[in-house]
């Protein structure tokens, strides 16, 4: 694996990373939404003690267009993906006093445009 996107900053946030608990290194996921854009879940472990129980996904935010473009062809033919959370700045500590959300994807380059699969 590859690092295919190394760092994009999510454009919409649905939650407040602070109160979600989001730490660099979570586990992220990515689905293709009907309207063309790319929604991130967050993986949440189930609370259960001893590790029982299904984690869950909570929705965190929307790629840009830029990375969206990008790694649908991907999305598309269901290829593997690793996706993490890279970086999260509160708003306490961003100087625009907003929060913000960036992610990183791994994955076989060959995923993101099918001519350059050559195996």
């Amino acid at each position: 694996m590859q690092p295919l996107i190394h760092k994009a900053s999510l454009t919409e946030l649905f939650v407040d990373p602070h109160r979600l608990g989001l730490m660099p290194g979570d586990i992220a996921h990515l689905k293709a939404e009907d309207d063309g854009s790319v929604t991130v879940y967050h993986e949440k472990c189930s609370g259960l003690p001893f590790g029982f129980g299904k984690p869950g996904l909570r929705r965190i935010g929307k790629l840009g267009p830029k990375a969206t473009a990008l790694i649908l062809p991907a999305l598309a033919s269901c290829a593997q993906l690793r996706v993490r959370i890279a970086d999260v700045e509160f708003a306490h500590i961003n100087p625009t006093g907003s929060c913000s959300v960036s992610i990183s994807v791994w994955g076989h380059p060959s995923d993101l445009d099918p001519e350059l699969a050559t195996d």
